[in-house]
C-alpha cells in the first residue's frame, strides 16, 4: 500500500515524495521547492482524510496556507484564499494554468479553496510564482 494512503502509518515525507509517479516527481519538487524557500511559512506532514490524505501542510502563525498533496498518481497544491484578496488579482495578466486553478475553486463563507493540479514544470513555476506573490502581499513586503 503506497504511504499515501495508509492512514494508520504516519506520513514519512521522502517515502511520500518517492512513491510520486516519475512523469509528476518534476513538477511535485518544484513547487515544493519554491513552498519551502517562502520565509515565514513552516511545513510539516498531516493527515488530512480523504481525498488528500496525507500531505505537506504549510502554516504561518494565523493558520494554515497551503496544502500539498502528493498523491502517487494526481499531486495537487489546495489553497484556501480569502475572496477579498483573490477579488485584488488581476487574473487577465495570470497564466493559463493559475486561472483556470482560480476558475474551479469552490466557495465556503469568504474564501475560495483553489486546487491547481502539478501535471508539469511548467505549471508548478507559474503556480508557484503566484503563491509566492499572494504570500508577499499578505506579509506586506
Amino acid at each position: 500500500m503506497p504511504a499515501w494512503h495508509d492512514q494508520f502509518t504516519p506520513g514519512c515525507p521522502d517515502r511520500l515524495t518517492n512513491e510520486i509517479d516519475e512523469q509528476f516527481a518534476p513538477a511535485f519538487a518544484t513547487i515544493k521547492k519554491r513552498l519551502d524557500g517562502l520565509d515565514h511559512l513552516s511545513c510539516e506532514v498531516r493527515w488530512m482524510g480523504i481525498p488528500w490524505r496525507w500531505s505537506y501542510v504549510y502554516h504561518a502563525d494565523e493558520g494554515d496556507i497551503a496544502y500539498l498533496v502528493p498523491d502517487p498518481q494526481s499531486p495537487m497544491l489546495a489553497m484556501p484564499i480569502a475572496l477579498e484578496q483573490l477579488a485584488s488579482v488581476e487574473t487577465k495578466k495570470l497564466a493559463r494554468s493559475v486561472r483556470e486553478g482560480i476558475a474551479r475553486a469552490r466557495v465556503v463563507d469568504e474564501t475560495a479553496w483553489v486546487e491547481w493540479e502539478l501535471a508539469s514544470q511548467a505549471a508548478s513555476n507559474d503556480v508557484g510564482k503566484f503563491v509566492a506573490k499572494l504570500q508577499r502581499e499578505l506579509a506586506g513586503v
